[in-house]
C-alpha cells in the first residue's frame, strides 16, 4: 500500500464558498431555536429573527468572496 497514492483535486473557489455557507447554515440550525420551538411566543420569535440577521452577517458577502479566492 505504500506505493499507492490517492490524488485529490484542489478545491475551487465555488467549492470553498459553498462549504463555508453550508457550515454557517448548519451552525445556525444547531444554535438557534426553530420557530416550532418558540411556540409562537413573540419575544422568542423576535429574538430568533435578530439572531438570524446577526448570524448570517458574521461573514459579509465581500469578505466571504475574498476568503474563498485566497484559499483556492
Amino acid at each position: 500500500m505504500r506505493d499507492c497514492q490517492i490524488l485529490f483535486e484542489p478545491y475551487s473557489f465555488e467549492d470553498i464558498q459553498s462549504i463555508i455557507e453550508l457550515k454557517k447554515n448548519s451552525l445556525f440550525q444547531k444554535c438557534v431555536p426553530t420557530e416550532k420551538q418558540c411556540d409562537g411566543d413573540p419575544v422568542k420569535l423576535d429574538l430568533r429573527k435578530k439572531l438570524k440577521s446577526v448570524f448570517f452577517d458574521i461573514i459579509e458577502e465581500k469578505a466571504l468572496h475574498l476568503l474563498s479566492k485566497k484559499i483556492s
